[in-house]
């Protein structure tokens, strides 16, 4: 049997990662704005928790955070754009 390469993991989890947040939203009501920083909330929270397990050292973490910080505009260019209130029941969080 072939190991999953690093990549191939990581897809897998956000797969699965998206499956779980959209089938949340269903039976919350959608994917209204609320619910997606809700969401993003706890996302953000859980990451920066495995961060402090994974890394002794805060600078780590740190340059992990600000490395995210500088790629918003590349993200924001490549996502979907959602009117502020709008519900997006019908559309992917990627």
């Amino acid at each position: 049997m072939k190991k999953k390469s690093d990549m191939d993991l990581m897809k897998n989890f956000a797969f699965h990662l998206q499956n779980a947040i959209n089938k949340a939203a269903e039976e919350n009501g959608g994917n209204n704005q609320k619910l997606l920083l809700m969401h993003a909330a706890v996302l953000l929270k859980a990451s920066v928790e495995l961060y402090t397990i994974a890394f002794e050292e805060d600078d780590a973490i740190e340059s992990i955070l600000y490395s995210a910080i500088e790629s918003i505009p590349y993200v924001r260019d490549n996502n979907i754009k959602i009117p502020k209130g709008s519900d997006i029941s019908n559309n992917s969080l990627h």
